[in-house]
């Protein structure tokens, strides 16, 4: 075939995306089940799930990570966050891949997880944590 291949396309080509927070916590349930050591992921998940501003994001899955972006249907490594857990270490990894290209890792113990994830996931996305008193406060700005 002589199609290009997008590069960046091609590494989210395995992130499932179009799933609810739900879904997605589900499969992570499935394969902690079956062995892999992936407790913590599921239960950072089951506290994301109760975020109220987990609505403005969306979650994929890529092989054992959590792959979370503003928009529905990301198509991009940029502007996505990747977040993965290291069992030998009990670590969470953050990776966030800007528009810009600055990388901003951030790595914390399973109990801080939530905290981290939900600082980090505002910081980038900038997620408005009361919508409507966002959207007056631009109207009054704005003059309307």
């Amino acid at each position: 075939m002589d199609e290009a291949i997008n590069e960046s396309a091609l590494r989210l080509a395995f992130v499932r995306r179009g799933d609810s927070w739900a879904d997605v916590r589900c499969r992570f349930e499935h394969f902690s089940h079956a062995g892999l050591p992936l407790q913590p992921m599921v239960e950072l998940l089951a506290a994301i799930t109760d975020w109220p501003l987990a609505e403005q994001l969306f979650p994929g899955k890529s092989m054992a990570n959590l792959v979370v972006s503003d928009t529905p249907n990301f198509q991009s490594v940029s502007g996505v966050l990747h977040v993965g857990y290291d069992a030998e270490r009990h670590l969470f990894v953050f990776h966030h891949l800007g528009w810009d290209g600055r990388q901003e890792y951030r790595q914390c113990a399973e109990a801080q997880a939530f905290q981290v994830f939900a600082r980090f996931s505002q910081e980038i996305f900038l997620l408005a944590a009361d919508l409507p008193a966002c959207e007056q406060e631009l109207a009054q700005v704005a003059g309307l």
